[in-house]
């Protein structure tokens, strides 16, 4: 405990009546400690020597400090062209299959016995050329309505036939669809020695295009018929499915492929 003891000052001036006081430390032995109260430990089951009923914890003293966050590091995912679903009991995503990474025209314009994509047969010459416009752009090639054996023995009184590279379209003004009205008629896919050329790689629904082989059509189209062309009328080996569907072949056997595909009417050669 610190003593403050006040010592008279010397006499002075009659004019100087104030007493400064003085301060004095004793010496670090004669310290006195300040006494440490007692805290009685609460009352509670958890503590030895008490009693009590449900835990009690004592307030801290000081804030806690602030959570460890540990953040998981981040992991590269390499991108896949295949999608995947959950496939645990119970799951109400539906799974998925490879993804599609075909270009757009190629999947939308599917070639087959009643017409290409989403262009029947039947329909209207303007419609099918803007359809198949906005999926392969402008095209090569445009005969304008001229006269039915330009293409070779046409039915009606004027046909018309588009090209988009290797693919072409047929119109006419009379078919077995309808007669006195201008509509789409057929379509041809594919030139001989060309293949590979563009617009490349249409198909079939079952995947058969230029270049497939025989084997593959007749797994896609169990019915087909392989027949033997005749060299002298230069006619090539030939696959035939029905009337609206065939196509020409490098040869007959398995391995050989597909040249030109036909769908809907062919005019005659």
């Amino acid at each position: 405990m610190t003593l403050a003891v006040l010592v008279a000052a010397g006499c002075g001036s009659g004019d100087d009546t104030s007493i400064a006081p003085t301060v004095v430390t004793p010496p670090p032995s004669s310290a006195v400690p300040a006494p440490t109260p007692t805290v009685p430990p609460v009352p509670t089951a958890l503590l030895p020597g008490t009693t009590g009923g449900d835990p009690v914890y004592p307030e801290p003293t000081s804030p806690p400090s602030e959570p460890i966050v540990t953040v998981p590091p981040v992991v590269s995912v390499a991108p896949t062209t295949e999608a995947t679903a959950s496939t645990m009991p119970g799951s109400s995503v539906p799974a998925t299959g490879p993804v599609n990474t075909e270009p757009i025209a190629i999947q939308e314009l599917v070639l087959g016995g009643a017409g290409i994509g989403s262009a029947a047969l039947g329909t209207d010459p303007d419609a099918v050329v803007q359809y198949v416009t906005s999926l392969l752009g402008g095209n090569t090639a445009d005969s304008g309505w001229v006269d039915p054996d330009t293409f070779g023995f046409c039915p009606g009184s004027s046909v018309r036939r588009v090209d988009w590279g290797v693919l072409s379209l047929l119109f006419a003004d009379a078919s077995d669809l309808a007669t006195g009205r201008r509509h789409f008629i057929g379509w041809e896919y594919g030139r001989l020695g060309e293949i590979g050329d563009e617009p490349a790689r249409l198909h079939t629904a079952g995947g058969v295009r230029l270049g497939s082989r025989v084997a593959d059509v007749a797994a896609e189209f169990p019915e087909v018929s392989i027949l033997e062309g005749d060299p002298e009328l230069e006619l090539p080996d030939q696959f035939y499915v029905d009337d609206s569907f065939s196509g020409w072949l490098s040869g007959v056997a398995d391995d050989d492929f597909v040249t030109v595909m036909f769908g809907g009417f062919r005019c005659g050669g």
